[in-house]
């Protein structure tokens, strides 16, 4: 899907919150991939001031992404928890794990990268995880302090 599908969806699927949300946060998704691109992409020389008071503000972001990461967190709650009811015995895996490959491979035009960090993290969810996993038991504080200092 693009980014703009996706955002289309997310809006969509706010909706169910009330119409309220998706009035509220999908225009500002939009606004912020906009923002994004033009300021990755073109580089005004105008920096981010082009977008005047239209521009996505840090703590906004912040409050959405906490928004949709609440509800990511939820959906995965439940759906753990239908799959250890109806399915207690069941052990899940990777279909193919080829297709793992999509996710850890970053093309750039001189080269194909695989990160041997994020392969090994998904051999360990695949080893410990045999069923859906809440995302607070992905993120853990071990995980969180490798991808920080990394960018540091």
């Amino acid at each position: 899907m693009t980014h703009h599908n996706i955002l289309n969806l997310t809006g969509d699927k706010l909706k169910r919150l009330g119409q309220r949300h998706e009035d509220t946060v999908k225009p500002r998704l939009l606004a912020a991939k906009d923002q994004r691109e033009l300021f990755s992409c073109r580089f005004p020389s105008t920096a981010l001031r082009i977008f005047g008071d239209e521009l996505l503000p840090v703590d906004e972001a912040i409050e959405i992404a906490r928004l949709l990461t609440d509800l990511a967190q939820i959906n995965f709650a439940c759906l753990e928890n239908r799959v250890k009811r109806y399915h207690p015995k069941r052990r899940y895996g990777l279909l193919d794990v080829d297709d793992m490959w999509h996710v850890l491979q970053y093309d750039v035009v001189t080269a194909s990268l695989i990160d041997d960090e994020d392969y090994s993290r998904v051999a360990y969810f695949v080893r410990k995880y045999t069923g859906p996993a809440c995302l607070a038991a992905l993120a853990t504080d071990g995980l969180l302090d490798e991808f920080f200092s990394a960018w540091s």
